[in-house]
């Protein structure tokens, strides 16, 4: 579970999580990716909110991801309104990361 690690690594692990739970529900995962990544790595203080919000009830009922998840929303009192590209490039590992993580945890 990601505790620490900069802005832009743990929104990353979280679209992550967002994205694997989504297709756990039945979703297609590749079409939420297409959809969000670039505007969710650019703005994420505009696009977290609404994912978090769109996927509220799937996390619920699925404490796999929705624990994960909530712990790595409640590190951001408020989500960053854009990320530098330095910050971009670790949104980018730990969406990888995490995605792995999620992969060998199947």
């Amino acid at each position: 579970m990601v505790t620490g690690g900069t802005a832009g690594y743990r929104l990353g692990c979280l679209f992550a999580l967002l994205e694997r739970a989504y297709e756990a529900s039945g979703g297609d995962g590749r079409k939420f990716y297409f959809r969000y990544w670039g505007a969710a790595r650019l703005v994420p203080g505009i696009v977290f909110p609404r994912l978090l919000k769109e996927c509220r009830g799937i996390l619920s009922t699925n404490p796999r991801f929705g624990r994960p998840a909530r712990v790595i929303a409640g590190g951001f009192l408020v989500f960053p309104g854009g990320l530098s590209g330095a910050e971009q490039e670790e949104y980018e590992r730990g969406y990888c990361e995490q995605r792995m993580a999620l992969m060998r945890s199947c």
